[in-house]
């Protein structure tokens, strides 16, 4: 009896379908606008979404997530109306700006890494990376992500941005923020560091100050340094500070 009535629905269903359209797709819109060509927006449905709506919505973590690997954004999707379905999308923000594996790449605040040259970068907003040092990823260090270009352009990073984030708010506290050309990550004696590389006041690169891995102990061992350093900037390239040690700052002068 209950195969019969299923039967008996289903059939209903499919006559509403063949003679009303009644589950095609009628429109998807997307929250933004103009941040995604329309077509990237309608490619990625397939022939039986566009037949029978409720099983784009079902499927929407996959429909998305093809446009989230390509695109530097986070999509999702919403109903908007029956056979209707809304995307809101949101554009990735860059924490920072990483030298790795000979290329250059953009880290966001969700853990997002892509390069920074492919196409789709348009729709970013840059401004809050205008003030913030490149940041040069050491080849001893653990990949900050694959390699790999066949998986799409979005790739999830073994880079936690909160610890970038941390870097900036430690070295602002100090007041070396600004003041920094570079910063670079590196092992030394099997110890990982990282190197803060100042600008000097004319340009160029400067003195660089060697700090330990956790950024925790930035504030006390920058203040440290500018206690012996009044002014970094002032110091040549030939310098080296390093503060990775407890209890003292090691300063070094090569003599030319």
């Amino acid at each position: 009896m209950i195969f019969l009535f299923a039967a008996l629905l289903a059939g209903i269903i499919f006559s509403l379908e063949t003679k009303m359209h009644l589950f095609r797709l009628k429109d998807i819109t997307a929250e933004p606008g103009k941040i995604l060509p329309e077509q990237i927006i309608t490619h990625s449905i397939t022939a039986k979404q566009r037949r029978f709506w409720p099983v784009l919505f079902v499927q929407r973590e996959k429909y998305c997530r093809k446009i989230e690997i390509q695109y530097p954004l986070t999509c999702r999707m919403d109903i908007a109306g029956w056979g209707k379905v809304k995307l809101k999308l949101k554009v990735l923000q860059p924490a920072a700006k990483i030298y790795w594996d000979g290329k250059y790449w953009y880290l966001s605040s969700n853990g997002k890494i892509w390069q920074t040259n492919i196409e789709e970068n348009s729709i970013l907003n840059l401004s809050e990376l205008k003030d913030k040092p490149l940041i040069y990823w050491s080849d001893d260090q653990m990949p900050p992500c694959s390699a790999d270009n066949s998986a799409g352009n979005i790739k999830t990073s073994s880079v936690r941005a909160e610890n970038i984030y941390k870097w900036y708010e430690n070295l602002k506290a100090v007041g070396w923020l600004d003041k920094i050309a570079a910063i670079k990550t590196e092992t030394n004696d099997g110890i990982s560091a990282v190197r803060i590389i100042f600008r000097k006041k004319n340009g160029g690169g400067g003195v660089s100050v060697l700090m330990p891995e956790n950024c925790d102990d930035w504030v006390v061992a920058g203040l440290a340094v500018n206690k012996i350093c009044s002014d970094l900037q002032d110091l040549p390239q030939t310098d080296f500070i390093d503060a990775t040690y407890k209890n003292k700052i090691l300063v070094k002068t090569v003599v030319q």
